[in-house]
């Protein structure tokens, strides 16, 4: 299994098996961020991961209220922090 695969899987069990605040925490440690993690932007802005493009670089949605399939990509380096519920 690769540390991608292997942080998604932690990231699919958390808040079953794993607690998603600790699991959340690892994630912003080591920055690797899988598919489908919510993340808080440096600039106020949530954006939710879509895929991952190469070592730093994820394509990313908005979680904005206004509902609009803005699909941008960011650096890892704008990102605040992981957010967990």
């Amino acid at each position: 299994m690769t540390s991608y695969a292997a942080i998604a899987e932690l990231t699919r069990v958390s808040g079953s098996m794993l607690d998603p605040r600790l699991v959340a925490r690892f994630i912003e440690v080591i920055r690797q961020f899988p598919i489908g993690t919510h993340i808080r932007t440096n600039n106020g802005g949530n954006v939710k991961i879509l895929a991952k493009i190469d070592e730093k670089k994820y394509q990313v949605t908005s979680l904005s209220a206004d509902n609009c399939d803005c699909r941008f990509v960011l650096n890892s380096d704008e990102f605040e922090g992981v957010i967990y519920e």
